[in-house]
């Protein structure tokens, strides 16, 4: 279980977890925590049934039902996989890869181009079907993988959803060659509208199926716990400042596909992403190790 993970790696206890919200947008009785020392937040004796995957039942939720209307989710799923293309070329290309969690293959199919091998891992049976279609073999198990054959293996957005991130990290330390990487994305807990308790962001963050929102401190103790080194984090903005000023003043999502839009320039989305790094209060951490 994630809870008793974050129990054993000291990053929580029933001591200094404290209740932060009673409910996620999709389950209106279900507790969140927030630890009071090292910030995680998490949902506390749940688990995500494989079959809510596999299934692609989430979908069904009204927020991902509005997302596909309004074609939102295309958008951010192009300049998601752009930014990935252009910041991990050295992770994939010319190397044996695996995406864990790979969805519809948006970074896959994209760098399998430059790929020697890729590999998906996926639960989604639709995704798996139109990736083997697209020409990209995909499981739905990580211990299908041949040992110390993988390169790099990436969680984009994915690992906040793991039953058990630490059987799941050793299994991918045995799975990677010696010297192979590991790239995490994951959703920061410190958020800079989290931090500043924005309740609508919060409210609409929260998700019955992100079981951990990490802190930097958090996604590098567990790497550094299951022996990867030389682990690195950093801070990524996926949002532009238009969306935050939606969030703050009209306490609703979608500003950077609004007329405000107009504002994002490449300038001002690096000088955003500067300033709310300082703050450690980026909305994504990016972290690196190596086996």
């Amino acid at each position: 279980m994630h809870f008793n993970d974050l129990c054993v790696l000291g990053l929580t206890s029933k001591e200094t977890a404290q209740l932060f919200r009673n409910k996620t947008r999709d389950n209106s009785n279900l507790e969140v925590y927030r630890d009071n020392v090292s910030g995680v937040i998490f949902i506390k004796d749940f688990q995500v049934e494989s079959s809510v995957y596999s299934s692609g039942d989430y979908f069904n939720e009204p927020f991902e039902k509005m997302l596909a209307t309004q074609k939102l989710e295309d958008l951010g799923h192009i300049n998601d996989r752009d930014r990935r293309l252009q910041s991990f070329k050295q992770f994939y290309v010319g190397k044996s890869i695996v995406d864990f969690g790979c969805g519809a293959g948006d970074f896959l199919i994209q760098a399998s181009k430059y790929t020697k091998k890729c590999l998906g891992v996926e639960l989604q049976e639709s995704h798996i079907k139109n990736l083997g279609e697209a020409g990209i073999h995909t499981i739905n198990n990580l211990s299908d993988a041949e040992d110390d054959s993988i390169d790099s293996i990436f969680f984009f957005h994915s690992f906040e959803h793991l039953n058990s991130p630490i059987d799941v990290l050793n299994q991918a330390y045995q799975k990677l060659s010696p010297g192979g990487k590991i790239i995490i994305e994951v959703p920061n807990a410190k958020d800079f509208l989290i931090t500043y308790n924005v309740d609508e962001f919060i409210d609409f963050t929260l998700w019955s199926q992100h079981l951990i929102l990490h802190t930097h401190r958090s996604i590098q103790t567990f790497l550094e716990n299951s022996n990867f080194k030389d682990v690195i984090t950093t801070g990524v903005q996926r949002f532009p400042l238009s969306n935050h000023m939606t969030w703050l003043f009209k306490r609703k999502p979608g500003g950077h596909f609004s007329t405000l839009s107009a504002i994002d320039t490449p300038t001002l989305n690096e000088a955003y992403a500067d300033a709310l790094g300082k703050l450690g209060a980026n909305d994504t951490i990016v972290c690196i190790g190596e086996k």
